[in-house]
């Protein structure tokens, strides 16, 4: 029987898999916030906003950043139950909300942060 070193092959294994990553490379990737990397230029740069967002956005008819800017995440959201016919999950609203405050000012938080002021909430 014929004994390989298998340690040289984990090594390159492991030193490609830290050199792909981006949290171990320390590189700058999905994980870093998309205002950092650069501005939104239209929707889909928006934070918090994946395929289901940019439907209801197509649903809503937002089709720019300048549209989206002068909402109201409650008139959204109604709207959106309104046009559906369904009850939409209440975080809807916040993503709404998250994403009107990167269309007006720039600063892309998560959804989240704007839980507490959704109407209903203490």
């Amino acid at each position: 029987m014929v004994f390989v070193s298998l340690l040289p092959i984990f090594r390159a294994l492991h030193a490609r898999f830290r050199l792909r990553h981006p949290l171990r490379a320390g590189h700058a990737g999905r994980h870093m916030s998309r205002a950092k990397r650069r501005p939104a230029q239209s929707l889909a740069d928006l934070r918090n906003v994946g395929r289901a967002t940019l439907g209801d956005f197509a649903t809503l008819g937002i089709t720019t950043l300048t549209e989206l800017a002068a909402s109201d995440p409650d008139v959204l959201y109604r709207a959106l139950e309104r046009a559906t016919g369904l009850r939409q999950d209440p975080c809807a609203r916040d993503v709404f909300a998250a994403t009107i405050h990167q269309a007006r000012t720039g600063e892309a938080l998560d959804w989240w942060h704007f839980t507490r002021e959704r109407p209903g909430r203490a």
